[in-house]
């Protein structure tokens, strides 16, 4: 899997993606990766765990399985 930056690319809209996160705003950086999805607003807002996020810094679509 490659991870796209989110700088230079974003997912088609309302696509469910894997995004890795970089919240830096505590004490400590935290790294995560989860599911979310980009809303296309010009904010370039994500929604991850429900809430929008402006701290996705790259993405990677799901795999794709044969049937």
């Amino acid at each position: 899997m490659d991870w796209i930056n989110a700088r230079d690319r974003r997912p088609s809209v309302g696509e469910e993606v894997i995004v890795a996160i970089c919240d830096d705003s505590g004490d400590s950086p935290r790294r995560y990766t989860t599911s979310g999805w980009y809303t296309g607003d010009a904010i370039a807002k994500w929604v991850v765990d429900n809430e929008f996020n402006t701290m996705v810094t790259h993405w990677a679509p799901f795999p794709r399985y044969p049937n």
